[in-house]
């Protein structure tokens, strides 16, 4: 029962990571610079590979 509570924490600061990673790229596409705007894109591409390398998108039972 333990770990389970750990699982939904780590799940809930994961999603709280993604809003605040999200918002910094999003933001970042938003500009006028072409550097900036691939770099937004390069990090919005890097955390969801990354998402999806560590499965923070379900929970998987062992």
């Amino acid at each position: 029962m333990k770990t389970y509570k750990w699982k939904i924490a780590a799940f809930v600061v994961w999603v709280v990571i993604t809003l605040i990673v999200v918002s910094v790229a999003l933001r970042g596409v938003s500009k006028a610079d072409t550097a900036t705007n691939l770099i937004s894109v390069a990090i919005l591409l890097f955390w969801t590979l990354l998402s999806f390398a560590t499965n923070c998108f379900t929970f998987k039972n062992k």
